[in-house]
């Protein structure tokens, strides 16, 4: 994030000097919905991998190029992540790649929300889709992060 992205600047409330030094200082955030942190590109990547019937690529391009999104916007994003995150290595992909950018934000601790999701059609149990979360928080754990580390709870 930058200065230019924070959303009360325009009344110039943050200095570069502030925002920098906000940026530098350690977080916690005890409340992240994993669904809620994927990234826009990872969502542009698996839907197209997967070819999708129900979504397209121009569907996620329209909601993920917008700066400020509806609730409906968010509802519909919500719906394409759970369409293309229907087998256990894109669950892991999605975890590892929210914990490594909260990380990269300086997040020390996190705790990571979800709802375990069966998916039966797929082969995914809950019990699996727990297993991909927990897969995930240990490589994005692992992964460097500009030094830092970082501490996550499910």
């Amino acid at each position: 994030m930058s200065i230019e992205d924070a959303e009360d600047n325009d009344a110039g409330h943050w200095t570069q000097e502030a925002f920098t030094f906000c940026s530098m200082l350690p977080k916690i955030e005890l409340h992240a919905h994993l669904n809620g942190s994927v990234r826009d590109e990872t969502i542009r990547q698996l839907v197209h991998e997967k070819q999708l019937k129900t979504v397209t690529d121009a569907d996620v391009e329209n909601i993920t190029s917008k700066r400020h999104r509806t609730l409906a916007d968010c509802f519909r994003l919500f719906d394409i992540i759970h369409a293309c995150t229907t087998d256990l290595p894109s669950i892991t992909r999605i975890t590892r790649e929210v914990v490594h950018d909260f990380c990269a934000e300086r997040v020390v601790y996190l705790e990571l929300r979800t709802t375990p999701k069966a998916r039966p059609e797929h082969g995914v149990t809950k019990d699996g889709y727990v297993r991909a979360v927990l897969a995930g928080m240990r490589e994005g754990t692992q992964q460097e992060c500009n030094g830092n580390r970082i501490r996550v709870r499910l």
